[in-house]
């Protein structure tokens, strides 16, 4: 019924369109684990350098979290929340730590560590294997599960990674956890869902989780029929509560991959021509306060809670080093600097 309302209403949307497609993102065919999420125990692979006092430590003073066994204890998804919303406001979402003047730079898992215990940050692969191992050694049960990014308007899905814990409320519960990314994602999202979940609203940013098959998650912004017109390039898209909601993310819940894994993705993922906009401009992305600060080389955009912008433009490479030192004042300004060389000589 939806497609014929489609085909009668827009149908130059339509061929440049995909309603509902599911996509596993590019580089997902090497060897993995695969887990069937509540259905089986997971034996996850723990190759993580983090000790379960690094990890108390992290969370109690670079996250700022008080007593956080105990509150583990008594309500471990409020702990949760809470963790993910602390580390998106004290740790930016970043490029400028795999750029510098040398060239691209590929971290391992031990300086993958040192820069989120620093709180220079990084991209979902060094948040998100980062926490995983951080909530596995306070005792939840996690494993790292392979996503997609669907850039709006782009060419093609971009591999990364995201959080699965389970057994988190009562037994045989899934939560999905996804603090690296720069979408205003702050509390863990359960994974019973039969179509669609309620809508979630923060910053002025509006998206929703649907079921997309067996296992299959994603996650989508609500967007205009204009926006959709305007684009260039195919859009997965839903249509729900009479709105359309492009896909951004897609999570495959069931399978589990290893942080080596994910390090390769993430090597091929800044070689992909499809991830060109990942290394041609700086990205400082964070939830200071609660509310969203996006800066790149040209201007800072800064989203209060209730959607109200403020746009801050950068004129010269003095504005920005103050717009980042006052809203992430922890981050190196001589890797800023570093990655300022590198992003000058790439190609737009």
């Amino acid at each position: 019924m939806y497609l014929h309302y489609l085909r009668q209403r827009i149908p130059s949307i339509l061929q440049r369109t995909k309603v509902n497609k599911v996509g596993s993102g590019t580089g997902f065919k090497a060897n993995h684990r695969v887990c069937l999420g509540r259905n089986v125990s997971c034996k996850v692979v723990d190759e993580y350098p983090l000790t379960k006092t690094e990890a108390l430590s992290y969370v109690e003073d670079v996250l700022g979290i008080s007593d956080c066994q105990k509150l583990l204890a008594e309500d471990p998804l409020s702990f949760v929340n809470l963790l993910t919303v602390q580390t998106k406001a004290r740790i930016p979402f970043t490029n400028i730590v795999l750029f510098t003047r040398e060239g691209v730079y590929h971290p391992n898992t031990d300086e993958t560590k040192e820069l989120m215990l620093s709180r220079q940050g990084g991209n979902c692969w060094i948040f998100n294997i980062f926490t995983e191992a951080v909530l596995r050694r306070l005792g939840l049960q996690t494993y790292l599960a392979p996503s997609s990014y669907f850039r709006f308007g782009g060419a093609r899905m971009i591999a990364r990674s995201a959080i699965i814990i389970k057994d988190l409320v009562q037994p045989g519960t899934l939560h999905l956890v996804d603090p690296g990314t720069s979408m205003p994602m702050f509390n863990a999202v359960p994974l019973d869902i039969k179509e669609s979940s309620p809508a979630h609203v923060e910053c002025g940013f509006r998206f929703k989780y649907f079921k997309a098959g067996i296992g299959v998650i994603q996650v989508c912004r609500m967007t205009s029929l204009a926006e959709l017109g305007n684009l260039r390039s195919p859009v997965s898209f839903h249509f729900s509560d009479g709105h359309f909601w492009s896909v951004i993310f897609t999570y495959n819940i069931n399978e589990s991959r290893s942080p080596s894994y994910f390090a390769q993705v993430s090597k091929n993922v800044r070689a992909d021509p499809a991830g060109q906009f990942i290394h041609n401009e700086l990205q400082l992305v964070g939830f200071p306060g609660g509310e969203m600060v996006n800066i790149n080389s040209e201007k800072g955009i800064i989203t209060d809670k209730s959607g109200n912008t403020t746009c801050i433009p950068i004129t010269n490479s003095d504005t920005l080093v103050e717009l980042v030192k006052k809203f992430f004042p922890c981050v190196s300004i001589a890797a800023l600097n570093s990655s300022l060389e590198y992003f000058r000589k790439s190609p737009k």
